[in-house]
């Protein structure tokens, strides 16, 4: 055991060389500086603390040691809380409940929950006038039933750097409305999250979603972005896991809360339109449809009154760029080569022709009411001509239900965009999100979607299965 007098900074993140518990070194004046634990026991006695080597007089609470230990099962005996506060108790409880699921083998979200055995919460008192005080383990529930009890969610994670610190909410039989509020203010673990929405959805995909979006929507208001990527992560497992369920089919699009949400908690809630998207066929079918919409701007294209006026609309669309899009692309043909590239790349992930579409929208205001405009970026592709039937791949990625490569693919889209005009705004339509998420945030959304599916189902690289380029080109 290491440990220092009260008021030296170790800090032992810094000063220890290895990570391995047999040959963990210390700095050389971390090792001079080295007290005994019979030497702090007397300095708490007295009040004393140590400051850049002259021994003062605490006027109040003593500043804190710094101890390193090995720590094993057999020598965890209490997790300490600060205070009798909400928040030092909560944390306090998550520590313990990390804690045993990293050092015991017995999973405590079995059916006979372990209320006994586990490890105790001691809450002290820093001026040592008492002894510490045990939380009994009922009035833990309690506190968690008071946090579900209110009425406007807020989170407890705000402010502090508590990494992944979680609970796990078997052991306390909570109600399964109880849990989900609980997880939007503090956050469960991935496995105590992933039995309660089980157990709430049953074999419904439908509950299931209205179960995860009422839980995230809850997490978003409270700013609790850590709750909200965990449901994201719990909702593509469960998904893959019941991919057979598509009789359940979603017609109608994720309707976005208002502004007001950090980018962090927009990422998750992104991640979530995504995959919804994904699973429920609406990004197959609104990838048609940008197909379509594209083709119909490229008949067109060889009218260079037309690209000019298509440049004009660009230029002044509101989610253009300060710069703007570059005149010479229009007046010349790179434009045409830019979106027939993106178009080209659209492909694996819009609907095989010969399918029935999972959506029933006929036009891209009908498919996207709340959605950003994009006439103005499209400038004249009405419907007056018919639009030329464009063969798609015999079955496309979505067709096989290949939803990780789909969203490799969509990630190299997503990347490929450095100017937010016409191909951004078809991205933002397809994933069913909105303005708020420019370049950066809805490639961060599609990324965090694309990692938890691939989590829940590994598959080869897309860059392997399709050698698909991305286009790095500007329009």
């Amino acid at each position: 055991v290491w440990c220092w007098r009260s008021g030296f900074f170790a800090r032992t993140e810094f000063g220890v060389s290895s990570k391995t518990t047999q040959e963990k070194k210390l700095r050389p004046d971390l090792e001079q500086a080295l007290s005994s634990l019979k030497e702090l026991e007397e300095m708490a006695a007295k009040g004393e603390y140590e400051h850049f080597g002259v021994r003062k007089k605490a006027d109040d609470v003593v500043p804190y040691n710094e101890v390193f230990a090995a720590i094993t099962p057999g020598s965890i005996l209490a997790v300490f809380a600060r205070s009798w506060q909400l928040g030092h108790l909560l944390l306090a409880m998550m520590a313990r409940d990390c804690l045993e699921r990293s050092f015991f083998t017995t999973d405590i979200d079995d059916d006979e929950p372990l209320q006994k055995n586990r490890i105790a919460i001691l809450v002290i008192d820093a001026s040592g006038a008492s002894p510490p005080q045990a939380v009994p383990f009922s009035a833990q529930i309690c506190l968690l039933k008071l946090v579900a009890a209110r009425a406007q969610a807020t989170s407890f994670r705000q402010g502090l750097d508590i990494g992944d610190l979680s609970l796990d909410a078997r052991p306390f039989l909570l109600s399964v409305p109880d849990a989900l509020r609980i997880h939007a203010c503090i956050g469960l673990s991935d496995a105590a999250l992933r039995n309660t929405l089980a157990m709430a959805a049953g074999k419904s995909l439908i509950e299931l979603n209205r179960r995860a979006e009422a839980t995230l929507r809850r997490a978003v208001a409270a700013g609790n972005a850590h709750a909200a990527e965990a449901i994201v992560r719990v909702y593509a497992t469960l998904h893959t896991e019941e991919n057979k369920r598509t009789d359940e089919l979603l017609d109608k699009p994720l309707s976005l809360p208002e502004a007001g949400i950090n980018d962090d908690c927009l990422r998750a809630l992104g991640a979530y339109a995504v995959l919804y998207a994904l699973f429920s066929g609406r990004l197959a079918a609104c990838a048609s449809q940008a197909v379509d919409l594209l083709d119909d701007w490229l008949r067109r294209a060889d009218s260079f009154a037309f690209r000019v006026s298509s440049w004009r609309d660009a230029a002044n669309h509101p989610a253009t760029a300060a710069a703007g899009p570059s005149f010479a692309a229009f007046a010349g043909k790179k434009a045409i080569t830019n979106r027939t590239r993106f178009r080209d790349n659209l492909l694996p992930l819009a609907l095989d022709r010969h399918n029935t579409p999972l959506a029933t929208a006929t036009t891209f205001d009908e498919a996207n009411p709340d959605g950003p405009p994009v006439r103005g970026l499209i400038a004249h592709a009405s419907n007056e001509e018919p639009v030329a039937e464009e063969v798609l791949p015999e079955k496309s990625l979505l067709y096989h239900q290949d939803f990780a490569l789909a969203l490799d693919h969509l990630a190299d889209l997503v990347a490929s965009c450095h100017s937010p005009t016409l191909r951004l705004e078809l991205l933002q339509f397809i994933t069913g999100l909105d303005t708020r998420w420019f370049r950066d945030l809805l490639l961060s959304s599609v990324e965090l979607a694309r990692d938890a599916v691939h989590l829940s189902a590994p598959t080869a690289s897309i860059r392997a299965a399709l050698s698909i380029t991305a286009n790095n080109q500007q329009t």
